[in-house]
C-alpha cells in the first residue's frame, strides 16, 4: 500500500508486498478497534430467502421450477466448492419447495453420521421414521442393502482381469470363473431389484397417506465424510432411490468425489468423472459472487459480529480499513467469503 493506492506486483514480488499491506491494514485495523473483548464469527447458513445476502433468488426460481415440474425420478446435483453457499442454497430450496403442498421434504445431514461405516443405514432410518414406516422394513431394508452389497463386491472379485476374460470367451474356452461370476451377478441384480420395488411401493404409499406426491430427499455435507462411505451412499442413491416420486438433491464438490471414485476403483481421473456423471446426470453449479456482491456479503456478516455501542460507534472507521483488507483478501480468496470473514475476524 503507497499513497493510499494498492500496488499490482510482478509474480516475484507479489507475495512480499501483499504480506506487508497486509500486515500494515491490520495494524491500522486493531489500532481503531482498541482493545477489549470481541466476538468470532459463528458460521450459520441463511434458513430464508429474506436473508439472501449472495444473489440465490434468481438461481432457486429456476431450480425450483424444475423440480416442481418434471416428472421423478432425478438425481440433481448443487455443486460447489466448501465455502460457496451450498448449505444456504439448499435451505432456501427447501423453503421454495416446502411452499408446494405436494412435496414431502427429507432432510440428511451426513456430517452427522460421518463416522458410522455405512451411511447407507441412518439414510434408511431416516427415511422410515420421515414417513412413518414401520421398524420391520427398516430392518429388512437394512439386511438387503449390505447383501446386495456384498455380492456385488464378491462378483467383482470373481471377475479377473477382463482382458484375459474376453480372450477366453472369445477362444471358445471353457473357465469356471465366468460362471461364478454370473451366479453372483444375478444374485445382487435380484437383491437390488427386490428392494428397490419395495422401496419404490411403500415410498408412493406412505406419500399418498400424507397427501403428497412427491419426495425430496436433500443430502448435504458429504464431502466431510470419508471416501469410501461418501461413494458407497451416491451408488445405494442410484442403485435404489432413482424411482418413481423421488427427487434426490445432493450438494457436494463434483472434483473432491471424482477423486474419491478414481481412488477407491483405480480409475482414471475422467473415467471418475464419467461414473459420477451416471450417478448425478443433472446438476447446477453455485455462480461465482461479483466483487461488489461479495464484498457486501462479507460487511454485513462481519458488522453483525459486533454488539456493544461502543462498537458500533466504530463502525465506519473500520469498515474503511476493513474494506482496505478486503482489497487484498479478495485476490486469492475470492471463491470462499466464508474463509475471508474468519481470518478478519481473527
Amino acid at each position: 500500500h503507497r499513497d493510499g493506492k494498492f500496488l499490482h506486483p510482478g509474480p516475484e514480488e507479489s507475495s512480499k508486498i501483499s504480506l506487508k499491506a497486509l500486515k500494515k491494514a491490520t495494524d491500522e485495523l486493531k489500532q481503531a478497534q482498541g482493545e477489549g473483548i470481541f466476538h468470532l464469527y459463528e458460521e450459520q447458513p441463511i434458513q430464508r430467502m429474506e436473508q439472501d445476502k449472495l444473489g440465490f433468488q434468481d438461481s432457486i426460481k429456476v431450480v425450483s421450477h424444475v423440480f416442481t415440474n418434471i416428472e421423478p425420478p432425478l438425481t440433481f446435483g448443487i455443486y460447489g466448492e466448501w465455502g460457496t453457499g451450498r448449505t444456504s442454497f439448499l435451505n432456501l430450496l427447501k423453503e421454495s419447495l416446502s411452499s408446494h403442498e405436494n412435496f414431502k421434504i427429507l432432510d440428511f445431514n451426513s456430517w452427522i453420521f460421518k463416522n458410522e461405516e455405512n451411511l447407507v443405514f441412518p439414510l434408511l432410518r431416516t427415511l422410515q421414521k420421515e414417513l412413518e414406516i414401520t421398524e420391520s422394513f427398516y430392518m429388512d431394508a437394512k439386511k438387503t442393502a449390505l447383501l446386495s452389497r456384498i455380492s456385488f463386491q464378491e462378483a467383482m472379485k470373481t471377475l479377473y482381469p477382463f482382458e484375459e476374460f474376453a480372450r477366453e470367451k472369445q477362444e471358445g474356452s471353457s473357465h469356471g470363473y465366468d460362471e461364478e461370476f454370473l451366479t453372483h451377478y444375478d444374485l445382487w441384480i435380484d437383491q437390488v431389484q427386490s428392494l428397490k420395488k419395495h422401496l419404490s411401493r411403500i415410498i408412493k404409499s406412505k406419500l399418498t397417506a400424507q397427501g403428497k406426491t412427491r419426495l425430496a430427499i436433500f443430502i448435504d455435507n458429504l464431502d466431510l465424510c470419508p471416501g469410501h462411505t461418501a461413494t458407497n451412499l451416491l451408488e445405494f442413491i442410484y442403485l435404489y432411490l432413482n424411482i418413481p416420486h423421488c427427487i434426490n438433491i445432493i450438494a457436494i464438490d463434483p472434483n473432491q468425489h471424482a477423486k474419491n471414485i478414481k481412488n477407491l476403483n483405480g480409475f482414471k481421473l475422467s473415467q471418475a468423472s464419467r461414473y459420477l456423471e451416471r450417478i448425478i446426470p443433472y446438476s447446477f453449479t453455485l455462480p461465482l459472487l461479483t466483487d461488489f456482491r461479495l464484498r457486501n456479503f462479507i460487511l454485513d456478516n462481519i458488522y453483525e459480529i459486533f454488539t456493544s455501542e461502543e462498537d458500533v460507534a466504530k463502525w465506519d472507521s473500520l469498515r474503511r480499513k476493513i474494506d482496505r483488507l478486503l482489497t487484498i483478501y479478495l485476490e486469492k480468496e475470492k471463491e470462499n467469503p466464508k474463509k475471508i470473514i474468519k481470518e478478519l475476524n481473527i
